[in-house]
């Protein structure tokens, strides 16, 4: 493992997933992959991850939903959550759900390298 606690990558598209895998992974943090909120839920619970990058529009659990459940849980609410989505209204919905920051698709990857750093330091 190249990190002590991951991040917590919570997204439906391939394509999306896997460019944000690489990027990570090449600023020499751990990944660890959820699909939906369900999964997200459990590894949450399972690895403790240091932060959470999570899409909103997601089958079986949307990210509002993996959200709230989140926050109900007493050992992962502090996980901060940083929500990348590609809806229009996202920065507003992230504020309601009340999570860190908010990322737009398609993701800039020096975007995302400042918010990692912010959590893991420079990379």
């Amino acid at each position: 493992m190249l990190t002590p606690r991951p991040i917590l990558l919570v997204e439906d598209d391939p394509d999306t997933r896997t460019m944000m895998t690489m990027a990570l992974e090449m600023a020499g943090v751990d990944v660890v992959i959820a699909t939906n909120g369900v999964e997200a839920y459990n590894l949450a619970r399972a690895h403790r991850p240091r932060l959470i990058l999570l899409d909103l529009m997601m089958p079986t659990m949307s990210g509002e939903e993996f959200r709230r459940a989140q926050l109900a849980n007493q050992d992962i609410r502090d996980i901060p959550v940083v929500v990348v989505s590609a809806r229009h209204d996202a920065t507003r919905i992230a504020r309601r759900m009340k999570v860190s920051e908010c990322l737009t698709k398609p993701v800039d990857f020096d975007k995302l390298a400042a918010v990692v750093s912010r959590y893991f330091g420079p990379t």
